[in-house]
């Protein structure tokens, strides 16, 4: 943790070393004047002054220590938030699918927040090390028996408490390992809610066999694990006061020192009781970081090392669209192929080659069975997969790993799996609002949804309602190819009819290249060229007579 604050704000972290220093050392010597006046030193008054004086500087120096500290903790927070997002972003599409869900969502939520709190307790944990170092050298300059005698125990306390540590710490280590199945599970009782309330017998047998035992396993190794970490606390209390009593009874039996000496070594040693408690205390959490840090650094250096999507500079004059349309768009798949990764013995699937060609101003819709490749064809068009071979062209320009996140810019699409944004992005003028209540009352949407400070009021509606909510969003995108995922399966007729007859003629007159997956062959007259994809071979089957129509600006 200190490693990733001095990489990025070295110049405070060291002001809040050398104010911790500060602020601990005034706390010791507290505590040593203390021990002076109780062992019976003189000028009792003189010594208030510098207990007023050290009280001043131990509460200033340690605020601005922890101060400091958190402030570096909460920007080096943000900073991990905004790194970890941006490689997230810019990784390959299929890399994310590889990577998992569950566990990447654990990673950035239950491992980040993790590292935040023990982010959180650095200030406290840093000035009590001080305070402790402080408070051993001034015991070493009363005397240097009691501090080495003292040193030695610590040293040794130390090397046993991480001996001991090892089982409690491996628990808590798998008890992490188990988390990404926890959200699993509870990702599936949200989503398949329904059919796990239909079907009593596979509800119980998934709460008895995945929860029930999952469940039981993290909580067996959580309360292992924290009840060997209490045993690891309450005896290193134990054994610090034993030290203690150790220096008040024993050593004036075995030794000469002065009873002063030893009532400031006891002083001294009853201040550092909170310290050393906290400290010990913390080690749970620190180790519980630690687990996390390892699991994120992890992560990252597989995103770091993965081949990654060059940024999208602004556009202007000096950063122009590679594709910028020099006439009517022309988008063409030139012999594109593509493999997924074989799994087991199972026989690698893939498309292609595929040539297809699509116009403005032109409405292409593709048709095929389950599991023919009108899925991977679409991550294809769209730039989302890499093409094993063959090339890509936009308005005559090849997509290249250099350009591909600029290709990508001129695409609307609603997938099957859409995310529905409750927002809509670029400046909201009072042009655009009307185009929105427009469109919401086209969509029969009235009184179901408003947009009001440039959000819709709700995005709780029927699938149906959430997939035309969704065709508004690509409406005010207004980008020069849209894309359609079986967008009208779950609507009704009505708006079946809108979509095919009235919204996709009206895209494709403002000069739009569409491309829809579709199996409603009763609308496929609307359409300029059909195309059917079948064990991700595809064939040009249809071209109506408005396919000789080619969009001019």
């Amino acid at each position: 943790m200190l490693t990733y604050l001095f990489r990025h704000s070295l110049v405070p972290v060291i002001l809040a070393i050398l104010a911790g220093l500060v602020g601990g050392a005034a706390s010791s010597g507290l505590a040593i004047v203390t021990g002076r006046v109780v062992s019976g030193a003189s000028a009792p008054l003189g010594y208030a002054w510098v207990f007023l004086l050290l009280c001043l500087v131990a509460v200033t120096s340690r605020c601005f220590s922890e101060i400091t500290l958190v402030r570096l903790s909460q920007d080096a927070t943000y900073r991990l938030r905004m790194e970890l997002s941006r490689q997230l972003m810019d990784t390959p599409l299929m890399k994310i699918n590889e990577f998992g869900e569950s566990e990447l969502i654990v990673i950035a939520t239950s491992d980040v927040g993790r590292f935040i709190n023990a982010l959180q307790t650095l200030p406290t944990l840093f000035c009590n090390i001080i305070v402790i170092l402080s408070s051993i050298s001034y015991m070493a300059w009363v005397s240097w028996r009691l501090a080495a005698a003292l040193t030695c125990v610590l040293v040794i306390g130390v090397y046993v408490y991480q001996r001991v540590e090892r089982r409690p710490l491996d628990d808590m280590t798998q008890y992490r390992k188990l988390l990404a199945g926890n959200y699993e599970n509870f990702k599936t009782i949200i989503h398949a809610n329904k059919e796990l309330k239909l079907n009593h017998e596979r509800a119980e047998a998934f709460l008895a066999v995945d929860v029930e035992n999952l469940t039981q396993r993290a909580r067996s190794l959580f309360v292992r694990g924290m009840t060997g970490y209490s045993w690891l606390h309450h005896v290193s209390d134990m054994a610090f006061y034993l030290m203690i009593g150790a220096a008040l009874f024993i050593v004036p039996l075995l030794s000469s020192e002065p009873r002063a000496n030893l009532a400031s070594v006891a002083i001294v040693m009853l201040s550092l009781v909170g310290p050393v408690s906290e400290l010990v205390y913390s080690i749970p959490t620190l180790r519980q970081s630690n687990v996390s840090m390892r699991k994120i650094e992890r992560l990252t250096s597989r995103l770091l090392g993965l081949k990654r999507d060059t940024a999208l500079p602004p556009l202007d004059a000096a950063h122009a669209d590679p594709f910028a349309m020099r006439g009517p768009l022309r988008l063409d798949l030139e012999s594109i192929a593509f493999h997924y990764p074989a799994v087991g013995d199972s026989e690698r699937f893939g498309v292609g080659p595929i040539d297809l060609s699509v116009r403005a101003g032109q409405i292409l819709l593709i048709s095929g069975g389950n599991g023919g490749g009108k899925t991977t064809l679409a991550m294809l068009l769209l730039g989302l997969y890499p093409a094993d071979s063959g090339r890509i062209t936009l308005n005559g320009v090849p997509v290249t790993d250099d350009n591909v996140k600029w290709y990508r810019q001129h695409f609307s699409a609603i997938f099957t799996d859409f995310h529905l944004f409750d927002w809509l992005p670029g400046d909201i003028d009072a042009d655009t609002l009307a185009r929105v209540d427009r469109y919401i009352g086209e969509l029969g949407l009235v009184g179901k949804v408003r947009f009001v400070d440039g959000r819709f009021s709700t995005t709780d509606l029927s699938s149906g309602e959430r997939k035309r909510l969704a065709l508004l969003a690509a409406y005010m995108e207004d980008r020069p190819v849209c894309f359609f995922d079986e967008w009208a399966a779950n609507q009704d007729p009505r708006f079946k009819e809108v979509f095919y007859r009235r919204l996709l003629p009206e895209l494709r007159k403002q000069g739009k290249a569409i491309i829809a997956i579709s199996h409603d062959d009763a609308y496929f007259d609307c359409a300029d060229q059909i195309a059917r994809i079948d064990d991700g071979r595809l064939h040009m089957v249809g071209m109506n007579a408005a396919a000789d129509h080619v969009f001019s600006a």
